[in-house]
Parts: C-alpha cells; sequence; structure tokens
C-alpha cells in the first residue's frame, strides 16, 4: 500500500487559525493532525484511516481515530454541531466515488464550517509531456500517477467536482510550483516564462491543488 507519510506544512495556511474541532480523512499515522496541534488549530482531533497500522500511532495524536474508510464510518464520527473544518489531503483521488464523499462531508461539517483538500493536478508536464511527447502513460508507485489514483483533475476539473456536489470552492491555490517534484523552488526560467505567457503555462508546473470549499446554502436555509 502506498504511505503518503508527510506533514504536509503548505495545507496549514487552508485551515483556519479559529478552528477548534477538526475532522481529517485519510490521516495516515496523524503527522498533519500533529501539526494542527502545535499551531492549536484543533482542540478536538478526529481522524479517519483504513490502514490499521497508521491508524494505530495516529491515534497517540488525534482524540479518536475511526478504522475504515470515508464515507462508511460517516455516522460514527458524526458530533453535535459538524465539525469546523473537513480536511482530505490527498485523498479524493483515490476514491472511486469521490462525489459521495463530498455529499457525506457536508453531513458532518457545521453549517458555518470548511472543507479543505489537496488534490494532484494531472496537467502538470510530468505527466502530460511524455503523455504528448512519446504517448506514454507510466503509473509510478508514488505521484500524480500514483498506482492507486482512481480519480485525474485539473483545476477546472476540480471546481467542477465541488459545484456539482453541491459546494462553494473559496480558494483553489496553486501549490508546489515546480518541473520535477523533487525540486525546491521554481526554477527561474519557470517564472519568466509565467510572465512571457501571461500565465497561461503556469499550470503545466503545478503538481497540487489546495482547496478550501463551503457548502452551498440553499433558498430559505440559515446558516449559522
Amino acid at each position: 500500500m502506498t504511505r503518503y507519510d508527510f506533514d504536509r506544512p503548505e495545507m496549514l495556511q487552508f485551515v483556519p487559525e479559529s478552528s477548534r474541532t477538526v475532522l481529517e480523512v485519510g490521516c495516515d499515522t496523524g503527522r498533519f493532525g500533529a501539526l494542527l496541534r502545535r499551531r492549536n488549530r484543533a482542540l478536538e482531533l478526529v481522524g479517519v484511516e483504513p490502514d490499521p497500522e497508521a491508524a494505530r500511532q495516529a491515534e497517540s495524536v488525534f482524540d479518536r481515530v475511526a478504522r475504515g474508510t470515508f464515507p462508511a464510518v460517516a455516522q460514527s464520527v458524526k458530533r453535535p454541531g459538524g465539525f469546523d473544518v473537513v480536511v482530505f489531503n490527498d485523498v479524493l483521488e483515490h476514491m472511486a466515488n469521490p462525489e459521495v464523499a463530498l455529499c457525506a462531508a457536508r453531513e458532518v461539517l457545521s453549517l458555518s464550517g470548511l472543507l479543505v483538500a489537496s488534490i494532484p493536478n494531472v496537467r502538470h508536464v510530468s505527466a502530460v509531456g511524455p503523455l504528448v511527447v512519446r504517448g506514454e502513460w507510466r503509473y509510478t508507485e508514488i505521484g500524480i500517477l500514483d498506482t492507486t489514483h482512481l480519480r485525474f483533475y485539473t483545476a477546472k476539473s476540480i471546481r467542477r467536482l465541488f459545484d456539482e456536489n453541491g459546494w462553494d470552492v473559496v480558494r483553489l491555490d496553486p501549490l508546489n510550483r515546480c518541473f520535477r517534484s523533487t525540486d525546491p523552488n521554481p526554477r527561474w526560467w519557470i517564472r519568466t516564462l509565467g510572465w512571457l505567457t501571461r500565465g497561461s503555462t503556469d499550470a503545466f508546473f503545478v503538481l497540487q491543488y489546495g482547496v478550501t470549499a463551503r457548502p452551498r446554502v440553499s433558498p430559505g436555509q440559515v446558516s449559522e
């Protein structure tokens, strides 16, 4: 099984400082949860993790960890008033039916709550380049073409996914702009190319997008 055991500090910016109750779907061993704890973003922290060993480790950080998949365990993690934030870091692309998960997330989130997600960008040059130039689509152990990815997204299809499932996207920010995933910072020519093309090439060097979204309020529905 592919593991995603990272701190994900770049995702901290999407979790409001006022957050007190957080549900992290696919929490792995709890490293992002631990970061939320250190930054005082979660007084109550609940996780969902299908891997038994990872879930066991996460229990040292989280108040509670539901062992299983989401939304199968959605009912067991519900809390009165809902969560301030529900986090899906590199999770939705692994789901056969992410639409169902997004609908279930609305049921565990407070009316004023926020969904946070990171989603790989299949338009990145590392995926598009070999496909266009060599006709190659080769899966890898980790990355955009991870062997366990069931869905693939661009910025436009991310917006459509959320919009069609009752969410209003608040932020859709590019993360990790680089030519290769091992590059620590954008290369100078990537920045220059973006300037020369007025941003039209930027998406080819974005590894992931950070997303925040709120449940769409229906006419007549009163928000908190």
